[in-house]
């Protein structure tokens, strides 16, 4: 939820710019939303965008939206 909410002030405004946001965000910024830190490659894990999409659905109850 973090990441969909940090996605927003960027300009992400469907789940497709979402994950976009998220997929393209530095390492430091996806730290700081609390996604893991592979210590010996120093990459950041975050979820595949279908988890996201599972993950806002069940949250909504429909298909997710975030509204302009």
């Amino acid at each position: 939820m973090a990441a969909a909410a940090a996605s927003a002030p960027a300009g992400a405004r469907s789940l497709t710019a979402i994950t976009e946001w998220l997929s393209d965000a530095p390492a430091w910024a996806c730290w700081s939303l609390g996604f893991p830190i592979d210590p010996p490659t120093g990459t950041v894990s975050v979820p595949h965008p279908h988890t996201l999409r599972r993950l806002l659905a069940q949250l909504d109850g429909q298909e997710p939206f975030i509204s302009p």
